[in-house]
């Protein structure tokens, strides 16, 4: 806000991307700070978390994991972050991501694009992922998921219904933190017409650990804005 408040003009046109979790702090962000709202053409949310996060099948298995396997998860990443060096802990981590099948650990299916797509992970992903092993960022992280889980009840409906004609919600078939039963469920509750969309296939939720699925969602994401904000098609 005060980046916003001191850079941007009333003039600024803003086009807001979000995912999983950010796409709650937009549609809050939309709803209550007028001021920003007047600002922004469009919206799009991927794999949007708005509603019940703790309630979702991912939701539950993280729930299982951070309640009985708290301190064994914090005890071994004291000892890897204590025997093991930087380099190894790395080596690690891209031996997991590119040879696993690891649609378990981001709630999705089998057939998913991260389980068959992980052999190009991009560095930044390894990196990030590897961080997690420090066991002070694995406590942030706990602490971070729990206050989500509490934060994130019953959607946002005023602030779709009342901002319908900026949002895009596009959705998977196979996420476990957006499921398709959501999907469906806000078509029939938002009043008006909602563009929310099922077109996602089969991409994971964590899809910015494979290339080709970031890939497809930016295009994606791309031919929205260009079809739905007229400053954009010729562009």
């Amino acid at each position: 806000m005060a980046f916003i408040e001191q850079f941007l003009t009333k003039r600024t046109r803003l086009v807001l991307l979000a995912h999983s979790i950010g796409t709650y702090l937009v549609l809050e962000l939309l709803a209550q700070y007028p001021q920003i709202n007047s600002m922004v053409e469009g919206a799009v949310l991927v794999m949007p978390s708005l509603d019940h996060m703790a309630q979702t099948e991912a939701g539950r298995k993280v729930t299982r994991l951070f309640t009985y396997a708290y301190y064994p998860l914090i005890g071994l990443s004291y000892l890897l972050d204590s025997l093991l060096p930087a380099a190894v802990q790395r080596s690690l981590v891209r031996y997991i991501l590119t040879t696993k099948d690891t649609s378990s650990l981001y709630g999705t299916s089998g057939g998913s694009s991260t389980a068959v797509n992980n052999k190009s992970v991009p560095d930044c992903v390894i990196e990030a992922a590897t961080n997690l092993l420090h066991p002070h960022c694995l406590r942030a992280l706990v602490h971070m998921t729990r206050c989500e889980f509490r934060q994130v009840q019953e959607p946002n409906l005023a602030a779709m219904e009342a901002n319908r004609s900026k949002l895009t919600l596009l959705y998977g078939e196979a996420d476990h933190w957006a499921p398709v039963a959501v999907f469906r469920w806000l078509k029939e509750r938002v009043s008006g017409e909602v563009d929310a969309r099922l077109c996602l296939g089969r991409i994971d939720h964590a899809f910015v650990v494979d290339r080709q699925g970031t890939e497809r969602i930016a295009r994606l994401t791309v031919d929205i804005l260009r079809e739905k904000l007229p400053m954009l098609k010729s562009s």
